[in-house]
């Protein structure tokens, strides 16, 4: 009967000795884990970083490819932009003095 006891004593401590190692075990695990998460959502933020310089980079990098003929182009462009905005507060103004649009030149 002593004997029995004593066996299952040692029973219930290698069954605990065996849960005790199971719980450090997940433990282990859980802390890989929540690593890797971590460096996995550093790594997602730094290749963000680096992706919004390159858009930049690239922009940069498009504009000068474009050349002189783009620019001059462009000139043109903002000058006749101008010419037709300031014919609109010419029209602006024709109204405000009582002339109908349609007279405006």
């Amino acid at each position: 009967e002593v004997v029995g006891n004593r066996g299952s004593i040692a029973g219930t401590s290698k069954s605990s000795e065996r849960r005790a190692q199971n719980e450090i075990e997940i433990l282990r695990r859980f802390e890989e884990v929540h690593r890797l998460k971590k460096e996995e959502a550093d790594r997602l933020k730094q290749e963000e970083a680096d992706m919004k310089d390159r858009k930049k980079m690239l922009l940069l990098e498009n504009t000068a490819a474009l050349g002189w003929p783009f620019y001059k182009v462009l000139s043109v462009v903002v000058i006749l932009y101008t010419a037709r905005f300031s014919e609109a507060f010419l029209s602006l103004r024709a109204v405000e003095v009582g002339l109908p649009v349609a007279g405006v030149p």
